[in-house]
Protein backbone atom coordinates (compact mmCIF):
# COMPACT_ATOMS: atom_id res chain seq x y z
CA UNK A 1 0.00 0.00 0.00
CA UNK A 2 2.79 2.43 0.94
CA UNK A 3 4.70 1.54 -2.20
CA UNK A 4 1.64 2.31 -4.35
CA UNK A 5 1.07 5.57 -2.46
CA UNK A 6 4.70 6.59 -3.00
CA UNK A 7 4.36 5.98 -6.71
CA UNK A 8 1.17 8.05 -6.78
CA UNK A 9 2.87 10.92 -4.94
CA UNK A 10 5.82 10.82 -7.34
CA UNK A 11 3.42 10.83 -10.28
CA UNK A 12 1.65 13.94 -9.05
CA UNK A 13 4.96 15.65 -8.32
CA UNK A 14 6.01 14.91 -11.89
CA UNK A 15 2.80 16.48 -13.23
CA UNK A 16 3.32 19.58 -11.08
CA UNK A 17 6.87 20.02 -12.42
CA UNK A 18 5.72 19.56 -16.02
CA UNK A 19 2.85 22.03 -15.80
CA UNK A 20 4.95 24.56 -13.87
CA UNK A 21 7.65 24.39 -16.54
CA UNK A 22 5.12 24.83 -19.32
CA UNK A 23 3.58 27.78 -17.49
CA UNK A 24 6.98 29.44 -17.17
CA UNK A 25 7.66 28.85 -20.87
CA UNK A 26 4.40 30.53 -21.80
CA UNK A 27 5.37 33.55 -19.75
CA UNK A 28 8.75 33.85 -21.48
CA UNK A 29 8.98 37.09 -23.40
CA UNK A 30 11.01 37.13 -26.59
CA UNK A 31 12.60 40.36 -27.72
CA UNK A 32 12.34 41.02 -31.45
CA UNK A 33 14.74 43.50 -33.01
CA UNK A 34 14.25 44.73 -36.57
CA UNK A 35 17.18 46.06 -38.61
CA UNK A 36 17.15 48.08 -41.82
CA UNK A 37 19.26 50.59 -43.71
CA UNK A 38 19.02 53.07 -40.84
CA UNK A 39 20.99 50.58 -38.72
CA UNK A 40 23.75 50.04 -41.27
CA UNK A 41 22.34 47.49 -43.73
CA UNK A 42 23.24 48.51 -47.29
CA UNK A 43 19.82 47.36 -48.52
CA UNK A 44 16.53 46.12 -47.11
CA UNK A 45 16.41 43.45 -49.83
CA UNK A 46 17.78 40.43 -47.93
CA UNK A 47 18.44 37.31 -50.01
CA UNK A 48 20.11 34.86 -47.62
CA UNK A 49 22.00 34.64 -44.33
CA UNK A 50 24.33 32.28 -42.50
CA UNK A 51 25.52 32.16 -38.88
CA UNK A 52 29.04 30.87 -38.26
CA UNK A 53 30.32 28.90 -35.27
CA UNK A 54 31.14 32.14 -33.41
CA UNK A 55 27.62 33.47 -33.81
CA UNK A 56 28.52 36.10 -36.43
CA UNK A 57 26.16 36.56 -39.37
CA UNK A 58 26.83 36.79 -43.09
CA UNK A 59 23.95 38.45 -44.95
CA UNK A 60 23.49 38.74 -48.72
CA UNK A 61 21.66 41.79 -50.05
CA UNK A 62 21.08 43.58 -53.34
CA UNK A 63 23.76 46.07 -52.32
CA UNK A 64 26.55 43.87 -51.00
CA UNK A 65 27.62 41.11 -48.64
CA UNK A 66 27.36 42.07 -44.98
CA UNK A 67 29.12 40.76 -41.88
CA UNK A 68 27.20 41.34 -38.62
CA UNK A 69 28.98 40.92 -35.27
CA UNK A 70 25.86 41.45 -33.17
CA UNK A 71 26.33 45.21 -33.03
CA UNK A 72 27.63 46.54 -36.33
CA UNK A 73 27.05 45.76 -40.00
CA UNK A 74 30.16 45.76 -42.20
CA UNK A 75 29.96 45.55 -45.98
CA UNK A 76 32.81 43.18 -46.86
CA UNK A 77 32.15 43.32 -50.61
CA UNK A 78 33.19 46.92 -51.17
CA UNK A 79 35.15 47.12 -54.39
CA UNK A 80 33.72 43.89 -55.79
CA UNK A 81 32.69 43.74 -59.45
CA UNK A 82 29.09 43.00 -58.42
CA UNK A 83 27.12 44.07 -55.38
CA UNK A 84 24.14 41.79 -56.13
CA UNK A 85 24.73 38.89 -53.74
CA UNK A 86 22.43 35.89 -53.63
CA UNK A 87 23.00 32.54 -51.89
CA UNK A 88 25.29 31.27 -49.13
CA UNK A 89 26.52 27.68 -48.85
CA UNK A 90 28.68 26.03 -46.21
CA UNK A 91 30.44 23.13 -47.94
CA UNK A 92 31.18 19.80 -46.30
CA UNK A 93 34.84 20.82 -45.96
CA UNK A 94 33.81 23.83 -43.85
CA UNK A 95 34.44 26.51 -46.47
CA UNK A 96 31.75 29.12 -47.15
CA UNK A 97 30.65 30.06 -50.67
CA UNK A 98 28.51 32.97 -51.82
CA UNK A 99 26.95 33.61 -55.24
CA UNK A 100 26.72 36.98 -56.94
CA UNK A 101 26.25 38.29 -60.47
CA UNK A 102 30.00 38.08 -61.16
CA UNK A 103 30.26 34.42 -60.11
CA UNK A 104 30.75 32.42 -56.92
CA UNK A 105 33.30 33.47 -54.30
CA UNK A 106 34.70 31.85 -51.19
CA UNK A 107 34.47 33.83 -47.96
CA UNK A 108 37.83 33.71 -46.21
CA UNK A 109 36.93 34.33 -42.59
CA UNK A 110 40.36 34.88 -41.10
CA UNK A 111 41.74 37.94 -39.41
CA UNK A 112 39.76 40.97 -38.33
CA UNK A 113 37.76 41.34 -41.53
CA UNK A 114 36.51 38.51 -43.81
CA UNK A 115 37.45 38.79 -47.47
CA UNK A 116 36.30 37.32 -50.78
CA UNK A 117 38.23 35.16 -53.22
CA UNK A 118 36.68 34.30 -56.59
CA UNK A 119 35.89 30.57 -56.79
CA UNK A 120 34.17 30.43 -60.20
CA UNK A 121 33.59 33.35 -62.55
CA UNK A 122 30.40 34.30 -64.36
CA UNK A 123 30.12 35.95 -67.78
CA UNK A 124 27.33 37.57 -69.78
CA UNK A 125 27.42 34.62 -72.16
CA UNK A 126 27.50 31.20 -70.40
CA UNK A 127 30.29 28.83 -71.39
CA UNK A 128 31.73 25.45 -70.42
CA UNK A 129 33.95 27.12 -67.83
CA UNK A 130 31.89 30.07 -66.60
CA UNK A 131 28.56 30.63 -64.92
CA UNK A 132 25.64 32.85 -65.94
CA UNK A 133 24.05 34.96 -63.17
CA UNK A 134 24.36 32.23 -60.49
CA UNK A 135 21.70 32.04 -57.81
CA UNK A 136 20.94 29.34 -55.24
CA UNK A 137 23.77 27.05 -54.17
CA UNK A 138 23.45 23.47 -52.90
CA UNK A 139 25.79 20.58 -52.06
CA UNK A 140 24.44 17.04 -52.12
CA UNK A 141 25.53 14.06 -50.01
CA UNK A 142 28.08 13.09 -52.68
CA UNK A 143 29.82 16.44 -52.46
CA UNK A 144 28.52 17.68 -55.82
CA UNK A 145 27.79 21.41 -56.02
CA UNK A 146 24.56 22.49 -57.77
CA UNK A 147 24.03 26.07 -58.89
CA UNK A 148 20.85 27.69 -60.14
CA UNK A 149 20.97 29.89 -63.23
CA UNK A 150 18.15 31.66 -65.09
CA UNK A 151 16.57 28.78 -67.03
CA UNK A 152 19.23 26.18 -66.26
CA UNK A 153 21.04 24.20 -63.54
CA UNK A 154 24.79 23.74 -63.28
CA UNK A 155 26.60 20.78 -61.72
CA UNK A 156 30.15 21.16 -60.41
CA UNK A 157 31.92 17.82 -59.94
CA UNK A 158 35.68 17.38 -59.76
CA UNK A 159 36.00 21.03 -60.85
CA UNK A 160 34.13 20.20 -64.08
CA UNK A 161 31.08 22.27 -65.05
CA UNK A 162 28.00 20.61 -66.60
CA UNK A 163 24.97 22.70 -67.55
CA UNK A 164 21.39 21.40 -67.81
CA UNK A 165 19.12 23.81 -69.76
CA UNK A 166 15.49 23.34 -68.76
CA UNK A 167 12.34 24.34 -70.57
CA UNK A 168 10.83 27.10 -68.46
CA UNK A 169 8.32 29.84 -69.21
CA UNK A 170 10.93 32.61 -69.19
CA UNK A 171 14.63 33.01 -68.72
CA UNK A 172 14.24 34.67 -65.33
CA UNK A 173 13.01 31.55 -63.53
CA UNK A 174 15.46 30.08 -61.02
CA UNK A 175 15.66 26.91 -58.94
CA UNK A 176 15.89 25.74 -55.34
CA UNK A 177 17.30 22.34 -54.39
CA UNK A 178 16.63 19.56 -51.89
CA UNK A 179 17.78 15.96 -51.39
CA UNK A 180 15.50 13.27 -49.99
CA UNK A 181 16.38 10.36 -47.73
CA UNK A 182 17.05 8.10 -50.71
CA UNK A 183 19.69 10.43 -52.15
CA UNK A 184 17.45 11.78 -54.92
CA UNK A 185 18.03 15.39 -55.94
CA UNK A 186 14.98 17.60 -56.51
CA UNK A 187 14.83 21.05 -58.08
CA UNK A 188 11.86 23.39 -57.69
CA UNK A 189 11.47 26.18 -60.22
CA UNK A 190 9.94 29.57 -59.43
CA UNK A 191 7.32 28.87 -62.12
CA UNK A 192 5.93 26.01 -60.01
CA UNK A 193 7.51 23.08 -61.83
CA UNK A 194 9.43 20.39 -59.92
CA UNK A 195 12.23 18.31 -61.42
CA UNK A 196 13.94 15.10 -60.30
CA UNK A 197 17.53 14.39 -61.26
CA UNK A 198 17.73 10.89 -62.70
CA UNK A 199 20.48 9.28 -64.76
CA UNK A 200 22.23 12.51 -65.70
CA UNK A 201 19.12 14.51 -66.59
CA UNK A 202 16.33 16.44 -64.90
CA UNK A 203 12.87 14.95 -65.40
CA UNK A 204 9.81 17.12 -64.65
CA UNK A 205 7.12 15.67 -62.44
CA UNK A 206 4.16 14.58 -64.55
CA UNK A 207 1.68 15.00 -61.70
CA UNK A 208 0.23 18.40 -60.99
CA UNK A 209 0.33 19.84 -57.50
CA UNK A 210 -3.46 19.62 -57.34
CA UNK A 211 -3.31 15.83 -57.77
CA UNK A 212 -0.76 15.49 -54.98
CA UNK A 213 -2.80 17.39 -52.37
Amino acid sequence: MLRGLSRLVLYFLFLIVVFTTQSQDLKTQYRVISYDTKDGLPSNQIRDFYQDSLGYMFITTDAGLVHFNGTHFTNISSGSVSQYFRSLLKKSDGSLLVSHDAGVSEIINKGRKPKLELWLAATIQPSDTTLYYPGNLFQDSNGIIWISEPGSIVKIKDKKLTRYPLSVDNGHNTFSFAEDGFGNLWAACTNGKVYKYDQNEFEPLKQSFDSLI
